[in-house]
């Protein structure tokens, strides 16, 4: 009897913090594994960061088969892949929080939209939210990367910085060194439609369509809640996103995907969204 060779699906996991890097690679891996593909394919992670936008767009190039991006991901906009449409983080990466200086705070509670978008707001400058807030008319200090970001907010030279509700917690830790004198707010979350897909490389087809079929399966039978649960669910409760009033942005990226335009996560508090 002949044994068929093991393949390895090879899976580009960098420039994005740990605790997605985990959860991103523990996905693709139970999708796989439970597939009809187990037998024959293995997932390998890489989780090298690229150094610029380029090299982040050609990454099919370099011999990967699939990432995990948000939708409308502008430095893929003209790059030939397959999507696998089904959101696999329930949104929450679109649930940005914002961090300030606490001498600040009085500034930031309960404030209301048009409070954000006149405050500087540091991000790196390539990632996806930067065409977000220009096209909401944030005033943006784009900066080369987050602890430039955290630096620049202790300095005074931007007002605050967002990150994901799941992410916040574990990425002020980690910047710690810089963030001495910043506080994550309690009482507002910045909201915009920014689901995480997954891309497969254009001739990976029969992997895309089995991804498609597993994380359908996954939805239905609650094995991507639980997985979800597993990796966020502390950090999700630590925030209390359903307490916090919801700051509701359009993202143009998604222009060419109506239905999801308009999508809202189920981990925020639909009835407190600010529409502008």
């Amino acid at each position: 009897m002949q044994t068929m060779s093991l393949k390895w699906i090879k899976h580009w996991n960098g420039n994005k913090s740990g605790i997605r890097q985990g959860y991103e690679e523990a996905l693709l891996k139970a999708l796989i594994d439970s597939s009809s593909l187990s037998d024959r394919y293995r997932v390998t992670t890489d989780n090298s960061p690229r150094r610029t936008i380029a090299d982040e767009a050609n990454i099919f190039n370099a011999g990967f088969d699939v990432l995990i991006t948000t939708a409308g991901n502008p430095k893929f906009k003209n790059i030939a892949k397959l999507i696998i449409s089904e959101p696999v983080d329930f949104g929450i990466l679109g649930a940005r929080i914002a961090v300030y200086r606490k001498d600040n705070a009085a500034d930031f509670l309960k404030a209301s939209k048009a409070a954000y978008r006149i405050a500087t707001i540091a991000q790196p400058h390539d990632w996806s939210d930067v065409p977000i807030y220009k096209a909401n008319r944030f005033q943006l200090l784009k900066l080369s990367n987050l602890e430039a970001c955290f630096s620049a907010v202790e300095s005074g030279d931007a007002d605050y910085l967002a990150l994901g509700a799941n992410e916040v917690v574990s990425l002020v830790k980690q910047y710690a060194a810089t963030a001495s004198t910043l506080k994550i707010d309690s009482q507002s979350v910045i909201y915009y439609p920014m689901p995480l897909q997954i891309y497969c490389h254009p001739d990976q087809k029969t992997l895309a369509l089995t991804l498609r079929g597993q994380l359908q399966s996954f939805i239905e039978n609650g094995r991507l809640r639980q997985l979800f649960r597993s990796f966020y669910g502390p950090a999700i409760a630590q925030v209390n996103l359903q307490e916090r009033q919801v700051i509701f942005l359009s993202n143009p990226s998604l222009d060419q995907a109506p239905d999801l335009r308009q999508y809202l996560s189920p981990l925020i508090n639909q009835q407190t969204t600010q529409q502008f």
